[in-house]
């Protein structure tokens, strides 16, 4: 059984609020590729793009 989420958002968006919904979708193992068409170069830095929470954290990040 599975949870829906539906998430509405105003463009622009934020380079903060992205980065604390791509913590939000690692936190919760959730697929962040719906978060793809939000990344940007002030964002786009960021490890969790494509390292899950856990081995971001025992790297240091």
């Amino acid at each position: 059984m599975g949870t829906t989420l539906e998430l509405a958002l105003s463009y622009p968006v934020q380079p903060e609020t992205v980065l604390q919904l791509l913590v939000v979708f690692r936190r919760c193992q959730l697929d962040v590729m719906p978060l793809l068409p939000l990344r940007s170069p002030e964002t786009s830095g960021s490890v969790l793009w494509d390292t899950a929470l856990e081995a971001a954290s025992s790297i240091g990040i």
